[in-house]
């Protein structure tokens, strides 16, 4: 079942078929025509300023944040545990999450192989 609400896509191509289906004896006023771009214009910034947000606040960094100078005990690749102190977190070079250093870079762990965290 599709969405009813209208996307910035959608906005746009209802501008452009409107452009492209006026009267030419009667063209867009150029007050209607710039509103229009307004609206457009926050629509992206807004759908901009969403991701950003849902960005900032994903559970993995949020908690991320709250494991900076904890213990974690961690899978290793082998599949044995192993521990250290969260020192800092940085996003993946491709965005898909977040990578927690420890102890000052002796290990960079995803947040998936963490098991434990103590005080």
């Amino acid at each position: 079942m599709g969405s009813s609400r209208l996307d910035k896509d959608a906005f746009l191509k209802l501008l452009v078929a409107q452009l492209r289906y006026q009267d030419p004896t009667e063209p867009l006023d150029s007050k209607d025509f710039m509103g229009q771009l307004a609206q457009f214009s926050t629509l992206e910034q807004i759908a901009n300023l969403s991701s950003a947000v849902r960005e900032m606040l994903s559970p993995e960094r949020t908690f991320g944040l709250q494991l900076l100078g904890r213990k974690v005990t961690y899978l290793t690749e082998d599949g044995s545990t192993a521990s250290g102190t969260v020192t800092s977190i940085r996003p993946r070079e491709d965005a898909s999450g977040f990578v927690f250093v420890l102890d000052g870079g002796k290990a960079q762990i995803s947040f998936a192989q963490i098991v434990e965290v103590t005080v």
